[in-house]
């Protein structure tokens, strides 16, 4: 935590992005937060390793739409939830990283293949981004039909999962 305590103070903005980021409702705390230390052990690993995701994600194109960034973000939240609501064995944080990188082609002006050799994530989430197929495939076509609002994939999508539709929201 110190060493990544030093790295974060290098540049004003993440830290002033992390208080933001550990100020929002999800993380809301009785306590205020008095140090960049304090943030990062009340993120936790897992947190702060999504944290710094999230950062480089909106550095890696500036001069695309903030709306792609967005659409990713959301995308990786929806997907990593969904893995903990369900009967899932899968990682929660390889459906984030899976959904961060749904978009990454349209971001950085690519094909998806030609990024993922690139890039060093496993296999499932190579094979749902090149190919649309594998078991986590499943959790990014149901963000799609999320965000499509396509109610009838929707239902097949829960049911799929195991899991009340009205709760999904």
């Amino acid at each position: 935590f110190n060493e990544l305590e030093k790295l974060i103070m290098r540049d004003v903005a993440i830290p002033y992005k992390l208080l933001r980021y550990i100020n929002s409702a999800y993380f809301r705390s009785a306590n205020d937060i008095s140090s960049i230390k304090q943030a990062i052990t009340l993120l936790g690993e897992n947190g702060t390793r999504r944290f710094i995701s999230l950062i480089a994600m909106t550095r890696l194109a500036p001069d695309k739409p903030n709306e792609l960034i967005r659409l990713s973000i959301i995308r990786a939240r929806f997907c990593e939830t969904l893995g903990t609501l369900g009967r899932s064995a899968i990682d929660p944080s390889n459906l984030f990283m899976l959904g961060l990188f749904s978009l990454i082609d349209a971001i950085l002006d690519s094909s998806m293949e030609s990024l993922m050799e690139r890039l060093p994530l496993c296999e499932e989430i190579r094979q749902a981004l090149v190919s649309g197929t594998g078991a986590l495939n499943d959790y990014l076509e149901t963000a799609k039909s999320y965000e499509k609002g396509d109610w009838d994939a929707i239902s097949r999508w829960s049911a799929h999962f195991g899991l009340d539709e009205k709760g999904l929201p």
